[in-house]
């Protein structure tokens, strides 16, 4: 593992005995969040089912490695800046979960996409199949889910449907139990639901992270004065890493 993650193996690192892993990074815009998501993936997509969240932007084109894209129920296309249509190779399967989960390779960033207009209720179909699967029917079995701007599929009450927040909090108690690891990045702890946080082991701080004045570990000056590529990871212990920022080497959209 080169050395700028080496801090973070204890969030990458799997064994049945301790299951699946969970980590939420907060941290301004540019701080380095969606780089880091990717940084971590591409530590284990090589052993392990790696699900990307994909988004509008198209952030998934940022990843150093080869993707995997995924529509499930829905038939997204991809643009340049200019408005010319691309061909990124989708496979497109509107049957059920158990065929988006067959479809999913090592050695590549699974990137799925749901229907952007009921994609919350989507994932939370997604995670309550994830924990009842029988795991050796897959290519591995664990399973990463990348979330980026988590905000969105797990907001607070007032902001988002109720019933979806709930389930999906629901499903994340029991992934740790069921090798199922989920890396999520949010702007700030209080965007998304604060029962959410609770089920989550470690927590990470990049710069301009707003810190919960409950965490007595870590103080707000020291995260305040973090530069980028260099971040704070709390959980079992506190630690300082660092990490190195993908660029983005063609801007898409999605529709």
């Amino acid at each position: 593992m080169p050395i700028q993650y080496i801090s973070l193996k204890e969030i990458l690192e799997k064994n049945i005995a301790h299951g699946g892993k969970s980590a939420l990074i907060t941290g301004k815009p540019d701080s380095g969040k969606t780089g880091l998501l990717h940084g971590l993936s591409s530590r284990i997509v090589e052993n392990e089912i790696c699900i990307f969240r994909g988004l509008k932007t198209g952030q998934e084109f940022r990843f150093p490695g080869h993707l995997n894209i995924i529509a499930f129920q829905c038939r997204p296309k991809f643009y340049d800046m200019k408005g010319k249509e691309l061909d990124v190779g989708l496979k497109i399967i509107n049957s059920n979960y158990h065929e988006v989960l067959k479809a999913c390779v090592l050695g590549k960033l699974n990137v799925l996409y749901f229907p952007f207009e009921k994609e919350r209720s989507y994932w939370v179909g997604f995670a309550r199949f994830l924990i009842q699967r029988f795991p050796a029917d897959y290519a591995s079995s664990y399973v990463s889910l990348f979330i980026d701007e988590a905000e969105e599929i797990i907001p607070p009450p007032e902001k988002g449907k109720f019933r979806d927040t709930e389930e999906f909090v629901g499903a994340l108690k029991e992934f740790r139990k069921t090798l199922i690891s989920i890396y999520a990045a949010t702007q700030q702890y209080f965007d998304v639901f604060w029962r959410a946080i609770g089920k989550i082991n470690y927590k990470i701080y990049l710069r301009g992270a707003i810190v919960p004045r409950r965490i007595s570990r870590v103080h707000q000056e020291t995260v305040d004065s973090l530069p980028l590529g260099r971040g704070v990871l709390t959980g079992s212990f506190f630690g300082f890493f660092t990490f190195g920022n993908y660029p983005t080497r063609k801007l898409v959209i999605v529709r």
